[in-house]
């Protein structure tokens, strides 16, 4: 069932989510590069920059795929926000330290090439903690906007619904009283057939049975009319 669930929210990525992994990809790109050239440090050289921005869209899309598990479950689960929070600080974990370690292992390059740094260890672990912190807020801040988002199409889709099967009371309340308004026989209608037919009836004419017989379909109608309209 986890296996499963796990597919369908990678299955169920939308174009703007991946845009926004883009846009926070490009903007910790723009301001690492920012940074060494405001303290007039020396320019990335063309491969590890390259590995830098490659470093930087695996580390969005590790976070995404933490975090989509835990945005696609149940929305009003009590424990949904422990569980984002608990998927993202993962996915910023695991997007800092295993991943650079990983990358470079694949690729059969030093940790420095694909890190940025002069040091061949790699990165210490205030490094790793500092970048999983950078990672999480930012991380944070777009699922919370996500989150946000979310909420108020739920809202407004329950209060659609509310609409609707409010509109549909009403017509449903005013269709029952115009059927009861129509079964509804006017007593001085009925008295003057009643009285139409005995002086039919008294003149010996053979539209007395006539008339009777319209007098008697119009009281089935409403009859049945009054059942129909009745709960």
């Amino acid at each position: 069932m986890m296996k499963s669930h796990l597919l369908r929210s990678w299955r169920s990525v939308r174009a703007a989510e991946l845009w926004v992994v883009a846009g926070l990809v490009l903007f910790l790109l723009t301001e690492r590069l920012g940074v060494r050239i405001d303290f007039g440090a020396p320019a990335y050289p063309v491969r590890a920059l390259f590995f830098q921005a490659l470093m930087l869209g695996l580390q969005g899309m590790l976070m995404l795929l933490c975090w989509l598990p835990a945005a696609r479950s149940v929305a009003p689960h009590r424990w949904r926000m422990l569980r984002l929070a608990g998927a993202l600080s993962l996915g910023a974990l695991l997007a800092a330290w295993a991943l650079p370690s990983l990358l470079a292992a694949t690729l059969g390059l030093p940790p420095c090439d694909v890190c940025g740094k002069l040091q061949p260890q790699g990165k210490p672990w205030t490094e790793i903690l500092s970048e999983s912190l950078i990672l999480l807020l930012l991380a944070g801040l777009a699922a919370g906007v996500a989150e946000l988002l979310a909420r108020r199409r739920r809202n407004e889709l329950q209060l659609q619904q509310l609409l609707d099967e409010q509109a549909r009371l009403i017509h449903e309340a005013a269709s029952a009283r115009l059927a009861a308004r129509a079964g509804r026989v006017d007593p001085q209608v009925l008295l003057n057939d009643l009285e139409a037919v005995l002086k039919l009836a008294g003149l010996g004419s053979a539209q007395a049975g006539v008339a009777l017989d319209g007098l008697m379909g119009q009281l089935r109608q409403a009859l049945q009319s009054s059942r129909r309209s009745s709960p």
